[in-house]
């Protein structure tokens, strides 16, 4: 595996079966390999390398503020990941159950819920695309939105000259002042030696007609005559519009053009706004022709890569921070280290030796200090060896004693075929434990304190089997035949002293 969230993955089903897990990595000439072994070492997940925790970017930073290509790079992903992928996802997910999407929409947050509202009007009626001249059609109107009139609002709040109430020069530092760009299909960035202008429009263009299943057109003599005929609305400045700086001064929020911070900007929404665009979304009937297709990021499209690096070029031109050229750009995206051959013959070695020591010894017989975890660095050189550590235990009260579980542990359910009735008496009888919730991933199959999970609206719903609960939560047609078990996360409390319980992950077997 080559990112630490498939080692996570994969960590999780090893104390799902309770198999042992190795691991290796290579970072130039750095390598490590580690032994997770079923209740003798922790897993995987239990501890993470500081190395390996990215350090995230300042919001404030990203949307206003970069200063290196670092910087642009992941604001260009983070658009990418908005406008084709969950957008359109959102959009999808209403179209196939308007009444389940708006009833879960319901459980959010009011600035989380208007938001998602607005993006769904937009996707499905204010910029629903019918051709791909109006794919173009939208994608020049967001470069004008995203280098020009954004730019240029930011300099109305914080003009060139603008200082703060301490008298010192708002841009200045780390802080560069932008300049907005005109839009010249033919313009070349010096540093990259690449169209942006021209690459952003035909990327995201063709993007938008993927996800909303049009035919492209990608001539580049009918995409200018569509360009030179896009109207484009003069800048008109903004009152009122909010800034974060990252500071607690009144700069931060403000500038010539902000006031006090609205009621919106504190989570809550004008219903009646919110009310009236509910209303105006289409009707399921009106969007039986529309065939939405999510576009997830993938580095290794040419196109996907094409349009984040054209999306950061632009912004470092505004920002007037050096552009990227496509593999240079790849390369920090991706955080790619070449690999060095004698530093993966050396991990693959060591991590075989420690399968040795595993495979060739009984359960009962294998000792902790027989294991190995290594660290070598070629460079050095330099090679540690360390024991690995042994799980951490917590004590829970369950069936009336007190127990010590690791994460290694697990609860085997065996219920066939058991109602949620039955699997919630099964619980108070044999375990003294009274449920408040189960879940499955992030599909919730029973909450006490919803109506609608808990059987108060709906007292059939407690015959229910739980496998039938689980199939509709997570809107699936069948359960495969190989599959003999649902991974469940329960939670309560003690049914004698009412204390809540951490339960170890569970297994119900229903076959």
């Amino acid at each position: 595996l080559d990112n630490v969230e498939g080692r996570e993955y994969l960590d999780k089903k090893c104390i799902l079966y309770g198999l042992p897990m190795f691991d290796g990595g290579t970072c130039g000439m750095k390598g490590s390999c580690t032994a997770s072994v079923p209740h003798l070492t922790e897993n995987y997940a239990a501890s993470k390398d500081p190395d390996l925790v990215q350090q995230e970017i300042p919001l404030c930073t990203l949307k206003n503020f970069p200063s290196e290509i670092e910087h642009t790079l992941q604001w260009a992903k983070e658009f990418f990941a908005q406008s084709f992928d969950s957008d359109i996802r959102n959009a999808k997910a209403f179209i196939f159950d308007p009444d389940g999407y708006l009833q879960r929409l319901g459980n959010q947050a009011p600035r989380a819920r208007m938001d998602k509202v607005k993006a769904l009007r937009k996707v499905l009626v204010d910029e629903r695309p019918y051709t791909f001249t109006d794919c173009l059609v939208w994608a020049r109107q967001k470069f004008e939105e995203m280098y020009r009139h954004e730019i240029e609002q930011l300099l109305y709040n914080f003009p060139p000259d603008h200082v703060t109430q301490f008298g010192v020069p708002f841009w200045g530092g780390s802080r560069r002042c932008p300049k907005s760009l005109n839009f010249d299909p033919s313009a070349e960035c010096d540093d990259a030696k690449m169209r942006n202008h021209y690459g952003f429009i035909i990327g995201t263009a063709k993007l938008r007609a993927d996800a909303f299943g049009l035919i492209c057109n990608t001539d580049e003599n009918y995409v200018l005559s569509v360009l030179n005929n896009v109207i484009i609305p003069p800048f008109e400045p903004k009152e009122g519009v909010q800034i974060n700086t990252g500071e607690e001064s009144g700069d931060s929020i403000g500038g010539a053009g902000s006031r006090e911070e609205s009621a919106y900007d504190y989570g809550f929404v004008d219903k009646e706004e919110y009310n009236d665009l509910l209303s105006s979304l289409p009707r399921r009937q009106e969007l039986v022709d529309i065939r939405l297709r999510p576009v997830p990021l993938d580095f290794d499209n040419d196109l996907h890569l094409s349009v984040v690096i054209t999306c950061s070029n632009l912004r470092a031109l505004n920002y007037d921070i050096p552009t990227e050229n496509l593999q240079e750009s790849k390369s920090i995206c991706s955080q790619i280290t070449p690999a060095i051959s004698t530093t993966t013959a050396l991990i693959g070695g060591l991590i075989c030796l420690e399968i040795y020591k595993v495979s060739g010894t009984p359960q009962r017989k294998l000792r902790i200090k027989d294991l190995k975890n290594t660290f070598i660095n070629q460079a050095l050189p330099l090679i540690t060896m360390s024991e690995p550590v042994r799980p951490s235990k917590r004590e829970i009260r369950i069936q009336g004693k007190q127990r010590d579980v690791s994460d290694w542990d697990l609860i085997d359910l065996r219920l066939q075929n058991a109602t949620l009735k039955q699997m919630l008496k099964h619980f108070k009888k044999h375990l003294a434990f009274v449920v408040n919730v189960i879940s499955s991933g992030d599909a919730i199959i029973y909450n006490k304190y919803n109506a609608s999970l808990n059987g108060m609206e709906r007292p059939q719903r407690l015959k229910i089997p739980v496998t039938e609960l689980y199939l509709n939560a997570t809107k699936q047609d069948f359960l495969p035949d190989g599959k003999e078990f649902l991974e469940l996360h329960v939670d309560g409390f003690d049914a004698e002293t009412g204390e809540e319980v951490d339960l170890p992950r569970l297994r119900y077997h229903f076959r």
